[in-house]
Parts: structure tokens; C-alpha cells; sequence
């Protein structure tokens, strides 16, 4: 994700000539937004215990493995009322008599579990069913959840638009941390992800982007369904859907893979010309990339660029969501999750360092690349930036392997997480290094991983005691010695 706390993160002084420049070539700055630390539901809340495996037990975050969500969505712009019906398929990883989704907003209409009606109650954010005919552990089951609300503008704790935002032509979805069930039922943990599919009606003229490949759309009276379909699983918060007045293209990225941008029309000529010429880098972004950490991990790319309001991108994906202000360091962020936070997922919120460490390490090799030799952008000056801070800028206050639920996305998650990645790689040498980020992205199948492991995987690829290294860097606040 990138946020907007200072103008430009990276900026540094150039000397050009007998000339002082500001280099131009770095991104909008990260937007520090706590998550919900009063919310004891929240998915960075401390992992509880499970419940008891037996018959009868309720459903908690590792009780269920969702398969794949159906959701389809019918969404009047005017009136922002979203109907929804949501197909989900499960599997119980014990018997349950019970199953505890996550929503808020919406209200169910009805429920109805392997074609029989079902029991449920709503509050609080969760969805509790009771089927029929209690699940059975190992069994697939198929739940049909109808649904009904009027959107709006939901805000975090920071008072930012997230989730499900209504906009005067659509609609935008933004979901990280869990504003997924404000729109969709949600199994909202991040040791579950799925397949999609969305079938999403909207006025006549209006055009709906969602994640994956698009698999047609047809116009009924005064409506047009767009269909697309994610055949990559993902986690819930990373779903997206977009509605509005959009510019729809396609082009063929590296590796043979369909990149889909839909562009909102009504960019100012300036936005619109630097919208153009940013996302015309995506194709060099994706080989850079993958240049870097191996084989791009999904079956599409691509981007939705809307409402200037919202101020911040964000990951979702195979196709990110950016505001008006998109350059090529954005670009570079977003995409560099797709492999670090999106295929390779950690599975506590407090391991976000994993996810923006990488990303924001990401920029400051595309900026070596792209702007080193002519404004000095170099590797070496961005990790200089961050260690030019004075011991008492709050960013060394953080510990990294434990931010508390309010330093989430504080800036030391981001550019301090790059600086980790910087000084391993002077620790254990360039061979080494790369040999364990490519080993680290090329991890597709398993989910939910830790600090810890990034910690085992670098001691045993480098044959080093990395102990004292990842202390002083990870697990200790405080500004280190060098």
C-alpha cells in the first residue's frame, strides 16, 4: 500500500552542476493508518486459541477453508443501494454446528446452506449460521447468502475512506486491513484464501472492473453485467471491485500476460496525460520485477485509477487501485506486492514488515535503475536517507518483528523494512541474497507466513548465525550502531 504522511518519500537534495534540485522521480509518501486497536475482532488482534475440536463447536479462523466465492452484486449508482448474493463454498476442518463469517454494514436477508434454509444472526461484524445440518469436518458445503444495504463512505479509525466506497459515478473498494465484509461476507482471516468469481450489475454506461480477467457482459434494459473471474486465490481483503465512467484497455505484459487498465475519463488533461505515461512503464515494471524476484506469480496485471479523493493505492490483486496521482515508484510498489504480500502472505498483520519492507525495497532498486546516475537516486542514498535520521525520530521507535496495533502502517514498516533488507544483503553478500528473496517469493503455495521464517530460511541459505543480526535490526527498537 501507499499512503501520503509526507509529499515525497524519498526526497534528497542533488547536486547538478552548481545547481541544488529536488529529485522528482520519488513517489507520493506512505499514509499512516492505524488499523482498529479497540476492535477485538480485528484481524491484527492476537491470534486466540481455537476451539475444541469436536461436534457442535463454532467456527473460528482456522475452523473453515473457503474454496471460492460467487458474489453477485447488483449496484445503483444513484440511490449507492448494493443487493448481493453471496455463493460460497467451504469446507469445515472439523464438525461444526455453527460457521462465523465476518459482516458489517449489509444486512442478511437470508441463508440458506446446502439448498436448506439456515439460522442466522447479525452483529457485531459477524455473521453467525447455524445449518440445518451441522457440517461435517473434511465435507464441502455450499452457502447462499442474500444481502442488502446502503453504501456509503466507511472510514477507519483515521477517519480514511475504506472498504466499499460509494463515488459520484460508482463505486471504489480499497479493503486493507478488513474492510472486506463491508461488502461481502467474508471468512476475513489471513490463512484463507479463494477463488472468485463476480457478476457485477450496473447502470447502462457505467463499466464494473473487479480482479482477474474479464469473462464478458451483457446489457438487460437499462443495466449492463460485467462478469470477471480470479482464478488465482487470494485473501479477502485484497478483492476489489470498481464502478464508473472508465476507460477500458488491454495489453500483453511479459510472460504472456494480459495487463487490463481501466482508466476513469473524467481525469483532468494533466492527470490524465501523467496516468497515460505511468502506466505505459507497467510492462518495463513487470520485467524489472521479475528480473528481481522470479517469475511474475499471477495470470493477470493491470490497474484502476479513480477518485482522487482517496488519496492512497493499494495492492489489490492483479489489478491495483491508485488515485490520480500515479507515477512509475507507485507502480513499482503495488506490482512488487503482488509477489511479496499478495502471493507470498504473511499470516499476522504484525509481520507487515515482510510485505512493505519489500515493496519499498522494490523502489529504491527501480529508482537506482531508473534515476541513480542522473539525480543520484542510488540504492546506497535511499538507505542513507533512513539512517540519516536523528536517534530520536520516531521511526526508530518501533520494533519491526512486533509493532504494536497502532504502528501497522507507521513509516518504519515501510522504509525501515527496506533498510532491513538493505544491510542483509551487505551482511550475507549479493549471491546469497538473491538466492534467498527469489527462494522467499517463489513460495506461491503456502500461506501465512512469519518473521520467523524469513529469519530460518536466511540463516540456512547463508550458513550464517544471523541471530545477532535480525535482534538488532527486527526484534529491537531504538536507532542501531553501525
Amino acid at each position: 500500500m501507499f499512503r501520503s504522511a509526507r509529499s515525497c518519500f524519498t526526497t534528497r537534495a542533488v547536486a547538478v552542476g552548481a545547481a541544488v534540485t529536488l529529485l522528482a522521480g520519488c513517489a507520493p509518501g506512505h499514509r499512516d493508518r492505524p488499523d482498529h486497536p479497540d476492535h477485538p475482532d480485528h484481524p491484527a488482534h492476537p491470534d486466540r486459541p481455537a476451539a475444541a475440536g469436536k461436534p457442535g463447536a463454532t467456527a473460528t479462523a482456522d475452523a473453515l477453508d473457503v474454496q471460492h466465492y460467487g458474489l453477485d452484486l447488483d449496484y445503483a449508482v444513484t440511490t449507492r443501494r448494493l443487493t448481493g448474493t453471496a455463493t460460497i463454498d467451504l469446507v469445515a476442518r472439523r464438525d461444526l454446528s455453527r460457521v462465523v463469517l465476518n459482516l458489517r454494514g449489509p444486512q442478511t436477508l437470508s441463508v440458506r446452506v446446502d439448498g436448506h434454509e439456515a439460522g442466522f444472526r447479525q452483529g457485531g461484524g459477524k455473521l453467525v449460521i447455524t445449518p440445518a445440518v451441522p457440517l461435517t469436518a473434511g465435507v464441502s458445503a455450499v452457502a447462499e447468502i442474500r444481502y442488502r444495504g446502503t453504501m456509503g463512505t466507511p472510514k477507519d479509525a483515521n477517519g480514511t475512506p475504506y472498504g466499499w466506497i460509494a463515488t459520484p459515478d460508482g463505486a471504489q473498494v480499497l479493503s486493507e486491513p478488513d474492510g472486506a465484509p463491508t461488502w461481502f461476507p467474508a471468512h476475513d482471516v489471513l490463512t484463507d484464501k479463494a477463488t472468485y468469481d463476480f457478476r457485477v450489475t450496473v447502470p447502462r454506461g457505467r463499466t464494473a472492473v473487479a480482479n482477474g480477467v474479464p469473462a464478458g457482459h451483457h446489457d438487460h434494459g437499462g443495466r449492463t453485467t460485467w462478469t470477471w473471474r480470479a482464478r488465482d486465490p487470494m485473501l479477502s481483503y485484497l478483492a476489489t471491485v470498481g464502478i464508473g465512467d472508465y476507460d477500458l484497455t488491454r495489453s500483453t505484459g511479459p510472460q504472456g500476460i494480459p495487463i487490463i487498465d481501466a482508466v476513469d475519463r473524467h481525469l483532468t488533461a494533466t492527470a490524465a496525460e501523467d496516468t497515460r505515461a505511468a502506466l505505459a512503464e507497467q510492462q518495463a515494471v513487470l520485467r524489472f520485477l521479475i528480473g528481481r524476484w522470479g517469475p511474475y506469480p499471477f495470470s493477470a496485471a493491470g490497474a484502476i485509477v479513480d477518485d482522487d479523493r482517496l488519496g492512497y493505492a493499494l495492492e489489490t490483486q492483479t489489478r491495483p487501485v491508485y488515485a490520480t496521482d500515479v507515477d512509475d515508484t507507485t507502480i513499482v510498489h503495488e506490482l512488487a506486492h503482488q509477489w511479496f504480500g499478495d502471493s507470498v502472505n504473511i499470516g499476522s498483520w504484525r509481520d507487515i514488515w515482510l510485505n512493505e519492507g519489500f515493496a519499498v525495497y522494490s523502489e529504491w532498486l527501480w529508482e537506482d535503475q531508473a534515476y541513480g546516475e542522473k539525480y543520484g537516486a542510488t540504492l546506497d542514498a535511499s538507505a542513507a536517507d533512513v539512517l540519516a535520521l536523528p536517534a530520536g525520530d520516531p521511526i526508530w521507535k518501533v520494533t519491526l518483528a512486533d509493532p504494536t496495533r497502532a504502528q501497522l502502517f507507521d513509516r518504519a514498516v515501510y522504509d525501515r523494512g527496506a533498510l532491513v533488507l538493505y544491510e542483509l544483503r551487505k551482511t550475507i553478500g549479493d549471491q546469497d541474497f538473491w538466492r534467498l528473496a527469489r527462494t522467499w517469493a517463489g513460495q506461491r503455495t503456502q500461506t501465512g507466513v512469519s518473521t520467523a521464517d524469513f529469519e530460518e530460511l536466511a540463516g540456512r541459505i547463508s550458513g550464517q548465525d544471523l541471530t545477532g543480526f535480525f535482534r538488532t535490526w527486527l526484534h529491537s527498537a531504538g536507532k542501531p550502531s553501525i
